[in-house]
């Protein structure tokens, strides 16, 4: 058995806890023998059993009824058992005050492990220190386990020492720290921004996500108002909307474009609550807000593909009424140029063709992008198309606008449809000569190559790295409004009064660029002009380019069947054909052409059939020909590719697929290089 220096009057108590009454005067047990191996022995117990009739009895003299109405536990021990308990401490412990006093100790209801925390306590009472205090678990009478505060105090209590002291319960307080720290916690780690000001609107705490997301610290936004994360987006009206909400004591929920550190917008979804106080006074705001920059961009993708799509369906629905009206017109002005001899009609009747031409190009870029049709790709210098385009473009600009050119780029080779970068260059300088309509201008056009795209508002964020030929089309109109920047490339949309536009301008360029594997951007401000980047793979060429020299359009002798349920379009085709020395035979539909057919296979070389017939299809037509003639040379029209692809038609054993309206010159080039077994002339 070890002691300590302090002496003090103490008790002992038996192993097998029964308490007995003796008083000693030595040092407090702290050692190894029949009692508590922490506890000092003048709050372990007594070494005579009483009686019932002569248990203790609560302290006299005044004391016990102050305590009782105490909010405190409030508790003396003497002899190493509770001499007297309050009802608020007995309740802290789950028993009755009747129940601890005289049989209990505090070994009895303190936590095995924290009995070293309380004698350490007790050793400094005992030494000297009036005063001692520690925060230790005990466990209830039905087992919970509890986070209390004692208080312990030295005194004398009917002439002999004793401990006197209060418990408070810190279970509900330390409960409502941890919660409030796991709250704390939660909010500095959650992703997104938590702002909570005070009822002017300044800002006591911002999170780290807020940090991370506007690029400003803690340090930055503690003490200010939210203003200076405006972006200009909204107006004042918006603005006093919100504070209007909040400060009746109202949720606002709703979207905000603020502005980060480094300039940038970022798109947030925003939910503002008032704090309320206990008088049900507002004392601040907290804000919860979201970045949705990603999701609104992912958004803008899929509306964009969705009305690709729609325009797309819409489009092969008129394509083939289009282009059979197109076919008539293109035809017969075709005709009439190959047939007249008066020279002065031929300009006319170029501009008339020139206009069919824009028309079939239009219909075909539409089918482009909306993957109807694939564009044909071969090797093209972007230089010299650019400058053609231009040349005749210089005639329908106005004399107030400059055109300058600047082609830096050394290799200009992309693998692309001509007519279609033709498209591109055409659509983008008519747009830009329309934002200059109303002043002085300057239309630059360049030509450079590409390995990485510039900081700027990229309409396709699915970049990736080049090297790429970057054509720039740069004017100093009137610019594109932020509003409506996000709407530009959609089908239809247009900023032109009727009958200027129809707004398939720029959707037809950024269907063409997708199909081409590039990628567009727009820079633009308001009142200082806009800038067009279209950006497509550059492509390494082995051969040199050479002039391509047209070659006359040639004829033949042979009979062909011409199958088509337009009667213009059928006739026109039997005027050109025979025009060129053919002997035509005409069918307006696909059962009375197969009647002639099934009549004398052998009389015709060659067969030219619509795919799209009332009854008999083209396609349906050219299965039943080859069944009784295999190797029939058949050439099979459409105005749409959605019914049967080229693919499809050369399983079946159709030897051209060709796109209406078809061109005098491309039909007679797709006639003799099937019947001479011959590839056309360069250029065809």
């Amino acid at each position: 058995m070890t002691t300590t220096d302090c002496l003090q009057e103490t008790g002992t108590v038996r192993r097998d806890r029964i308490p007995h009454a003796v008083h000693q005067n030595g040092a407090p047990v702290i050692g190894d023998g029949g009692g508590s191996p922490y506890l000092p022995e003048t709050v372990r117990g007594n070494v005579r059993p009483w009686r019932d009739e002569e248990a203790p009895a609560a302290p006299r003299d005044g004391f016990g009824a102050p305590a009782e109405r105490s909010t405190v536990g409030i508790y003396l021990i003497q002899d190493g058992l509770f001499e007297y308990v309050n009802s608020e401490f007995a309740g802290i412990f789950g028993y009755r005050a009747d129940e601890m006093i005289g049989r209990l100790s505090l070994e009895n209801v303190v936590h095995q492990e924290d009995l070293p925390v309380l004698a350490e306590s007790l050793r400094e009472r005992n030494c000297g220190e009036r005063h001692s205090n520690r925060e230790i678990r005990i466990r209830t009478r039905r087992g919970e386990i509890r986070h209390v505060e004692f208080y312990h105090s030295r005194t004398l209590y009917r002439g002999r020492p004793a401990v006197i002291g209060s418990v408070l319960d810190n279970t509900d307080r330390r409960e409502t720290a941890e919660e409030l720290r796991r709250l704390s916690v939660a909010i500095e780690q959650v992703t997104d921004e938590i702002v909570i000001t005070d009822p002017a609107g300044i800002i006591q705490y911002v999170n780290p996500a807020f940090e991370r997301t506007t690029g400003y610290s803690r340090r930055e936004a503690v003490g200010k108002t939210s203003n200076f994360l405006r972006s200009g987006v909204h107006d004042s009206d918006f603005y006093n909307q919100l504070w209007d909400t909040i400060k009746r004591g109202n949720l606002w929920k709703g979207q905000i474009t603020n502005r980060r550190k480094d300039g940038r917008f970022i798109r947030q979804d925003v939910t503002i609550s008032p704090l309320f106080g206990a008088d049900g006074e507002i004392t601040g705001y907290i804000s919860l807000k979201r970045d949705i920059s990603e999701s609104i961009r992912l958004e803008a993708q899929l509306r964009q593909a969705q009305k690709m799509e729609a325009i797309g369906t819409l489009a092969g629905g008129i394509a083939h009424d289009f282009n059979n009206i197109l076919g008539a017109i293109m035809g017969y002005t075709e005709l009439a140029k190959f047939r007249t001899k008066d020279m002065t009609i031929h300009p006319y009747l170029e501009q008339v063709l020139k206009a069919c031409c824009r028309s079939r190009d239009l219909i075909r870029q539409i089918l482009t992008f909306s993957r109807h049709k694939e564009p044909e790709k071969k090797p093209i210098a972007v230089a010299p198309l650019v400058k053609e385009t231009m040349k005749m473009l210089r005639s329908s600009f106005p004399s107030t606008v400059e055109i300058r050119l600047d082609f830096s780029s050394g290799d200009d080779t992309i693998l692309a449809d001509p007519t279609q970068i033709h498209q591109v260059v055409m659509n983008l300088c008519t747009n830009a000569l329309q934002a200059m309509r109303d002043r002085s201008g300057v239309l630059e056009v360049r030509l450079d190559r590409c390995d990485a795209l510039p900081e700027g508002r990229l309409y396709d964020p699915d970049w990736r790295g080049g090297p790429f030929l970057r054509l720039t089309i740069t004017d100093n109109g009137q610019g594109i409004d932020p509003s409506i920047r996000d709407k530009i490339f959609d089908p239809f949309f247009t900023t032109k009064t009727a009958g200027e536009g129809t707004g398939l301008g720029l959707s037809v360029v950024y269907g063409i660029v997708k199909n081409h594997g590039g990628f567009i951007a727009v820079d633009s401000e308001v009142g200082r002009g806009t800038r067009f980047m279209v950006c497509l793979p550059l492509v390494e060429v082995e051969t040199p380019r050479r002039e391509q020299v047209p070659a006359p359009m040639p004829g033949g002798k042979e009979s062909i069947l011409l199958v088509d349920d337009e009667e213009p379009l059928a006739l026109v085709g039997k005027e050109m054909l025979t025009s060129l020395g053919y002997d035509v035979s005409v069918r307006l539909g696909g059962n009375d052409a197969l009647e002639t057919f099934l009549d004398a296979p052998d009389r015709f070389d060659l067969v030219i059939t619509d795919m799209t017939m009332p009854g008999l299809t083209g396609a349906a037509l050219a299965r039943e020909m080859l069944k009784v003639r295999p190797g029939l040379p058949i050439i099979l029209t459409t105005g749409s590719s959605e019914r049967i692809s080229e693919e499809e038609a050369m399983k079946i054993g159709v030897r051209e697929f060709m796109m209406k309206p078809v061109s005098f010159d491309s039909l007679a080039w797709t006639i003799r290089r099937i019947m001479d077994g011959e590839a056309p002339p360069e250029g065809h």
